[in-house]
């Protein structure tokens, strides 16, 4: 007989405090965007350039990541056959997110390094938000029961 698949309840507040803490790079050059357009902080030039520095470099290392997450799988299969499978989880996304956030608050107020900051903040598959869309229906990340004390 197959028993029943165990369903655990939602736990809201875990799953309320990873999405916030996914979106954090996100958060932050939306902030940044929107103190910008607004005019309330604008940058000093160094500060800018510093900023744009760092995003740029979370730019490079997001192109690493497309490169390692989508292209190189597919030239791995075309070289051993589809039947092996490409092992490769990488933590150089959490890298190009720390830069973004960096970059943001550095030059926070200008506008074009947060629209850039943005663009890498999407493209960076194997970021923070792509790793909340990626697990959002796995309960034994999201929805794991709480441990009870054994006496």
């Amino acid at each position: 007989m197959s028993q029943p698949i165990e369903s655990h309840p939602k736990n809201y507040v875990r799953r309320t405090v990873g999405t916030i803490l996914c979106f954090i790079p996100a958060l932050v050059a939306i902030a940044s965007l929107w103190v910008g357009l607004s005019g309330w902080v604008t940058p000093s030039t160094l500060a800018q350039l510093a900023g744009r520095g760092c995003v740029f470099v979370a730019a490079f290392v997001t192109a690493i990541n497309l490169y390692l997450s989508v292209l190189r799988p597919s030239f791995f299969r075309r070289r051993h056959g589809p039947s092996v499978q490409y092992r490769g989880p990488s933590i150089i996304p959490v890298f190009g997110d720390i830069l973004v956030v960096l970059g943001s608050l550095v030059s926070f107020g200008g506008v074009s390094i947060a629209l850039i900051a943005l663009l890498v903040v999407a493209l960076n598959t194997g970021g923070l938000p792509w790793l909340l869309f990626a697990t959002w229906r796995d309960s034994g990340l999201w929805d794991s029961p709480q441990r009870t004390r054994q006496r």
